[in-house]
């Protein structure tokens, strides 16, 4: 079972992220719009936050996605390799072999990466 909850925008950790990355995927590169001047992408925690997985609420679990590839990840369809960041897509070969775009000041969580992947995908 998989379990949605808010993207932290409470306490602002998933809203400064996605300024750093000015609201695009952190997959495909994409900038959704939710009005003329402001950008829209989501926050997506690897390790989900509450029961059964209680993830931790920190930046090194959260990555910054657009509205389809954040509900690839829920439903298991990407994995991402903790080391070398490269993405494994069940279906969909323009971003199958990327590598993810992490911002230095991003630290993405290889624990949490590894949790995803052994835990929610499913290809």
């Amino acid at each position: 079972m998989l379990l949605f909850l808010p993207d932290g925008e409470i306490d602002g950790r998933v809203s400064d992220l996605k300024e750093t990355y000015s609201s695009a995927c952190q997959v495909c590169g994409a900038r959704r719009r939710r009005e003329v001047d402001a950008g829209y992408a989501e926050g997506h925690h690897l390790k989900p936050l509450g029961r059964p997985h209680h993830g931790p609420d920190v930046e090194g679990n959260v990555l910054v996605l657009c509205p389809n590839h954040h509900a690839d990840f829920d439903y298991g369809l990407i994995a991402i390799d903790p080391d070398s960041h490269l993405v494994s897509h069940a279906y969909d070969s323009t971003v199958d072999g990327r590598t993810l775009h992490v911002r230095d000041e991003h630290e993405v969580d290889p624990e949490c990466l590894a949790y995803h992947n052994r835990e929610i995908a499913d290809f």
